[in-house]
This record gives structure tokens, C-alpha cells and sequence, in this order.
């Protein structure tokens, strides 16, 4: 029996014109061209994604929660409904909100997005050496299924 032995490049090649053949075969697109807070485009992309695809991800900022004093990063609110807006126009169903380094181990902001998206979306979290098991825990079952190491703390 000849065996065939793929490469990397090739399978990623045979894979990307398959979903490309198949994403082009589809009807009209539902999305209208729409302006989005944080994103600098207005049209739906040309492919259409399939179904149940993941952004896998993206930060929500809020005012309203404590940022931390190291950090340099502190953009605008970016909330759930921006969000909501961009994820329609891109057509994904699901999403990974990460922890930004905004606030530090303070992880309310992303387990709050995770909480308002419901069971479509997990979470990544920032911990450091104090956490506890049971804080592990709690965060696991409000959606949290990675933590994020920031390997820059000058750029926090």
C-alpha cells in the first residue's frame, strides 16, 4: 500500500483552497457594510467564515474597571456591543476574550465580557504566583480555559 506523506506547506496549501472553493460557492452575504468601533474597515469580508468560527483573540475595555498603575496601555472603552457590531460583520458565532495587560491580574473585565457573551465565549486570564486554587477554579467556571503570560512586563 504507497502511503502519502504530506508536508506541512502542502496540507496547509491543499486546505486552504479547499475551504476557498467552498467559502466562494456561497450565496450573497448577509452582512452590510457597516462602520464599527476599533476597526477601520465598513465591508463584511469576502469569504465568508463558516459556521460556528472562533475569533480567537480580542480584549474588551471599560472605564469603569481599575487599570493597573504599571500600565502604559490604556485605550478607549471597547465594550461587549462593539464588539457584538464587529463580530455580526465578520460573521463569527464564537469568541476568546483575552485578559489585557490594561489590568494586570485584575480579570473582571474579561470574565465580565465572558459573562455578557454567554456560552459562546471562553476566556484568557492573567494570574500570578499568589493565585489560589480556588480562584483557578471560580475562573474556570465562569469561562476561563488559558492564562496569558506577558513575557514584557516593561510593556505592560
Amino acid at each position: 500500500m504507497h502511503e502519502t506523506r504530506w508536508d506541512r506547506r502542502e496540507l496547509l496549501k491543499a486546505i486552504s483552497a479547499g475551504a476557498a472553493t467552498g467559502f466562494l460557492a456561497g450565496s450573497a452575504r448577509d452582512a452590510a457594510a457597516q462602520q464599527v468601533k476599533w476597526s477601520s474597515g465598513t465591508e463584511p469580508p469576502k469569504l465568508r467564515a463558516p459556521a460556528n468560527a472562533c475569533d480567537c483573540h480580542h480584549h474588551i475595555y471599560g472605564s469603569q474597571y481599575k487599570v493597573d498603575p504599571r500600565s502604559t496601555l490604556r485605550p478607549g472603552d471597547a465594550t461587549v456591543e462593539d464588539y457584538r457590531q464587529f463580530q455580526k460583520r465578520i460573521g463569527t458565532s464564537r469568541n476568546v476574550v483575552v485578559q489585557p495587560s490594561t489590568y494586570g491580574t485584575e480579570n473582571a473585565p474579561t470574565l465580565d465580557a465572558v459573562a455578557a457573551f454567554g456560552p459562546m465565549a471562553r476566556a484568557v486570564v492573567v494570574v500570578d504566583t499568589s493565585v489560589s486554587d480556588t480562584d483557578l477554579k471560580r475562573m474556570h467556571d465562569q469561562g476561563a480555559r488559558g492564562v496569558r503570560f506577558n513575557l514584557c512586563p516593561k510593556s505592560v
